[in-house]
């Protein structure tokens, strides 16, 4: 079984990669250490900078459009895994789940809807 961290290190790493990329975000999850993270301090810290990078986005971006909606959705993702992370390590500093990947999927699924929409395509 894969570890969440790794789960979630193959999920930013897809913004690099279309459908994602087109969200706009690549430049900020690369730059933020979470597509290598190894250690779930380094992941925390790296979803962290992530939120805080999409809640200024979500807040700069017009009211309702595709562009606040993904920044929202991505802001969503980071915030509430990494408080995840946080607040439930076992004692070996591991978070392991078996929904992390059922996690990643829908949001796969809903960010790339959002990126149709924000091209000009039916979801």
């Amino acid at each position: 079984m894969k570890r969440a961290i790794d789960v979630f290190a193959e999920f930013w790493q897809s913004f690099a990669r279309d459908p994602l990329y087109d969200t706009g975000f690549a430049d900020a999850v690369l730059g933020s250490g979470a597509t290598k993270a190894d250690d779930l301090n380094v992941m925390i810290e790296a979803m962290c900078f992530i939120n805080g990078y999409a809640q200024c986005a979500r807040l700069a971006s017009p009211h309702d459009g595709p562009h606040r909606r993904i920044a929202h959705t991505i802001a969503c993702i980071a915030g509430a895994t990494a408080s995840r992370f946080q607040a439930q390590r076992d004692e070996d500093g591991q978070f392991h789940t078996l929904q992390a990947e059922r996690l990643v999927e829908s949001y796969t699924a809903e960010l790339t809807g959002l990126v149709r929409e924000k091209a000009g395509f039916a979801p």
